[in-house]
């Protein structure tokens, strides 16, 4: 139809027809266009409202030029009310009896307005192209529930991926899958296994009505669910699949936004034939993620613009990771077309350091939403990243008085227990060189210019990625550096729901409405004591230590300079060490806390507490990324390529650094879920083991560390990153050993 409308003739025919009849009006020339070109529905009514919206098009590309609008003034309308009163029904399925599914219609229609206008979370809003609404009734309690159906999503890309949707047959396809837009049952209804009954029985006339309505059968039902507010229990029980989610675009979305909130995607097939076809697409694509390597799956969303190019850089992570600790001379070993693959990547113009950390969000969204924990802790922090070896390398800025180098200042996702789920923003750059020395310049001008910046940037980046796991709560957690009034006021100005947990500085003086945070709370009344872990720092050795904690709700003042700033309420956690440390170097803890979660009792400020303590954790990652994958060591000549190559290994760090604590989490998961088969093999034939079944992935991980000088003692803690990444260069070696020998022997196998 598009293709028609934007045609000549249809052009030429409306410019003859408003010549030839003076003030036609425009509901007048949309019936005699639907005539010309035959615009008509299946059952011969004339498609106006689509005529329409392509004429207004036309108009607005001033292709042509329509009749002036006609505007009338609107009658009056009387609200429609009902006497309708809610009933409170428990009971089960036998003792309710039979139920009756009533197509809605005239003053059934109205009646269904009414109920879903006040008890459905979406109230009443416009359905989409064709409808059907049905009303649900007990004889003996009366009025349950209402459902409705309604034209399909335009575009969606994983139905349309597994049910084999293009350009071509999109239109003959669209017409035979129609949405479940609505279904509710009455507040007051419990009763076990209601909505799978009525599912049933509507299934049982949902195609003949829809195909008496529009001489179309249909074939698949779709629906979505937004798990803000609900689980998509019922659609479970109801035999609906579960072919994923939606990406939070609109159909209006040109910019790649991702606005909306992200919705599970269920599929109902009424029709044997497209059943069959939806479960072999299903099962192709499970067998195809399997062969897929672990690279592909992670940057699956990475778009340089040409695939072959995408590719390499999937390859080119995988064997990174394969030999962390190695140059590219040592990982593409043997390889001269190899290595002169990786460095013409590297030197692509395609290739940016932020198309591949977008991929890696994308993931990170993914993990985040699969976690069945409610909180993500969100830690920032900054690290050098010292490149003094490159005296020739352009675009390096000064780090210290001698040193050259690039900043680099990351926010990463963790679970309440500290397993890494993966980055969420990473802002990179170098300072300039004629700055050196301007400390006290610097720091007169708004925050906008200055570094600070960068703990506003990733707030935000947090509160973006946010609305696509909009389930979760998301702590946003930094230390000193970050004690910045403008954090907060950020979070307040842009109502984000992204909450903060901040370290505050005592230099700063933080005002409150009763005078300093740092003179107020040591004098409140002491609440609690407990024991928090101080892990080891430099020459500092780890220990447990008692402190007493104190908390007071207080309201933030903005500080000198900054009145235009408003007042921010928040929580302070006052912490201060009880206990003496062991050594002299150790200095008594003591934390001021800042969050703008509304915390009460002794078991939420607990968890606030051992959330600041988890903070640590990015410091581990960022050991792993500078000792684990040798950053510092990478040979470029520019600081553009460095950062791309900094994305990659970045990626491979949070891979070992995740594999490390899935160990500890997930002891006994099948080690299947991150090895390939060929290294486990080989890792039990190195350890003298026969196992019928794959070690778990706790057993793995031990067998790995001990490659790299893991004693596995009984007194020895969990092995750590460290020598899982010396553990896995070794892996490859073996696993390519086995591979090798296995083809060896299958080549000498006497044929059948």
């Amino acid at each position: 139809m598009n293709r028609i409308a934007y045609s000549d003739n249809v052009k030429s025919f409306i410019e003859n027809t408003m010549a030839s009849q003076e003030g036609i009006t425009r509901s007048k020339l949309t019936a005699l266009v639907c005539n010309e070109f035959n615009w008509y529905s299946a059952f011969g009514k004339p498609r106006k409202v689509e005529c329409t919206t392509l004429l207004n098009k036309m108009e607005d590309k001033e292709i042509i030029q329509l009749p002036k609008k006609q505007f009338r003034a609107m009658k009056g309308t009387r609200k429609q009310e009902f006497e309708f009163s809610l009933v409170n029904v428990e009971c089960s399925l036998e003792e309710l009896g039979p139920i009756e599914i009533i197509l809605a219609k005239n003053n059934k229609c109205k009646l269904w307005n009414y109920l879903v206008e006040k008890y459905h979370y979406l109230h009443n809003s416009k359905l989409v192209g064709t409808q059907i609404r049905y009303l649900i009734k007990s004889p003996k309690y009366g009025y349950l529930g209402a459902l409705s159906f309604n034209s399909s999503s335009f575009k969606l890309e994983r139905r349309d991926l597994l049910l084999g949707i293009t350009n071509q047959n999109r239109a003959d396809m669209l017409n035979r899958i129609i949405c479940n837009s609505r279904t509710l049952i009455l507040p007051g209804i419990k009763i076990n296994n209601l909505i799978s009954h009525i599912f049933k029985l509507v299934f049982q006339r949902l195609s003949a009505d829809w195909e008496n309505l529009t001489g179309i059968k249909p074939v698949m039902v779709e629906t979505f669910v937004d798990k803000a507010h609900y689980l998509g229990t019922c659609y479970k029980a109801s035999n609906w699949i579960n072919i994923g989610q939606t990406k939070g675009r609109g159909r209006n979305d040109q910019y790649n936004k991702y606005e909306k909130s992200i919705k599970d995607i269920y599929l109902y097939p009424l029709d044997r034939k497209y059943n069959d076809k939806l479960i072999k697409a299903l099962d192709k694509e499970v067998k195809n993620r399997k062969q897929e390597s672990w690279a592909k799956k992670e940057l699956k969303t990475l778009s340089f613009g040409n695939k072959r190019i995408e590719d390499r850089c999937c390859n080119m992570l995988e064997k990174l990771y394969e030999k962390p600790c190695s140059s590219l001379m040592e990982v593409f070993k043997g390889s001269k077309a190899a290595i002169k693959g990786s460095y013409r990547l590297i030197n692509n113009e395609r290739v940016q350091m932020k198309s591949i950390l977008n991929a890696h969000y994308d993931s990170t969204c993914e993990r985040i939403n699969e976690h069945t924990g409610k909180y993500i802790l969100c830690v920032q922090d900054t690290s050098e990243i010292d490149y003094s070896t490159l005296d020739d390398a352009e675009g390096l800025g000064y780090l210290h008085k001698s040193t050259k180098g690039l900043l680099l200042h990351d926010t990463m996702a963790f679970t309440e227990n500290g397993t890494p789920l993966g980055l969420l923003d990473a802002q990179v750059w170098a300072r300039k060189d004629e700055d050196f020395g301007k400390k006290h310049k610097r720091q007169q001008l708004p925050i906008e210019k200055k570094e600070s910046m960068k703990w506003l940037n990733s707030f935000n980046a947090c509160e973006k990625y946010h609305d696509r796991c909009s389930s979760k709560t998301f702590i946003n957690i930094g230390d000193r550096e970050s004690d910045l009034y403008e954090l907060f006021a950020e979070k307040h100005n842009s109502n984000a729901k992204t909450e903060l947990l901040v370290r505050c500085e005592k230099t700063r003086k933080r005002n409150t409405s009763d005078g300093y945070v740092w003179d107020v709370l040591p004098k409140e009344k002491e609440m609690f004591r407990m024991n928090v872990h101080v892990p080891k720092s430099g020459v500092r050795i780890a220990r447990d230590a008692v402190v007493s904690v104190r908390v007071k709700r207080v309201e933030l003042i903005p500080p000198i300079g900054k009145k235009n700033l408003p007042s921010i309420e928040a929580t302070c956690i006052y912490v201060s060490e009880i206990t003496k440390a062991s050594d002299k170097i150790s200095k008594p803890l003591e934390w001021m806390l800042i969050t703008t979660i509304n915390v009460q009792s002794k078991k939420e400020i607990q968890f606030m507490i051992q959330c600041y303590v988890l903070r640590w954790c990015i410091e581990i990652y960022h050991k792993t990324l500078k000792s684990g994958c040798l950053v510092e060591k990478r040979q470029f000549h520019s600081a553009e390529n460095l950062m791309k190559m900094l994305a990659l290994d970045m990626i491979v760090a949070f891979r070992i650094y995740h594999l490390t604590k899935l160990g500890r989490e997930t002891p006994d998961v099948s080690c299947t879920v991150f090895f390939e088969e060929a290294e486990w093999q080989a890792l039990l034939i190195e350890n003298n083991k026969t196992i019928d079944k794959p070690p778990t992935i706790n057993e793995m991980i031990i067998m790995i560390a001990q490659l790299g000088g893991y004693m596995n003692r009984k007194s020895d803690p969990p092995p750590g990153t460290k020598v899982i990444w010396k553990g896995l260069k070794h892996l490859n070696i073996m696993k390519n050993m086995y591979i090798s020998v296995k083809n060896v022997l299958l080549s000498k196998k006497p044929h059948a």
